[in-house]
């Protein structure tokens, strides 16, 4: 059989790229459900309570403040692959 294709600037990646496309299709319906299932559950927690915007507006909050914080994470995750940097630290070392 052949080799499985691989990209050169995944060092460490030793995956097929179809299992790395899988992996990163799968982190990706993560942020989506980070970004939903919070607001889904403030609207059944206002139908339950009958506070009816209030718990859904806080699930919004909530979703639309941890997807974001995830999808940034896996941005700069996946930027320092493929650059081969890592971001740099908002303080200078010190000696």
């Amino acid at each position: 059989m052949d080799e499985p294709s691989r990209n050169p600037t995944d060092e460490g990646d030793t995956r097929a790229s179809w299992a790395r496309g899988y992996a990163i299709g799968m982190q990706i319906v993560g942020i989506a459900l980070e970004l939903v299932i919070p607001s889904v559950a403030g609207f059944y927690l206002d139908r339950r309570v009958g506070t009816l915007p209030l718990f859904t507006l806080l699930g919004t909050a909530l979703g639309i403040a941890v997807g974001t914080t995830s999808f940034v994470q896996f941005y700069y995750k996946d930027l320092s692959k493929s650059t081969g940097r890592r971001r740099r630290s908002r303080r200078p070392d010190r000696e």
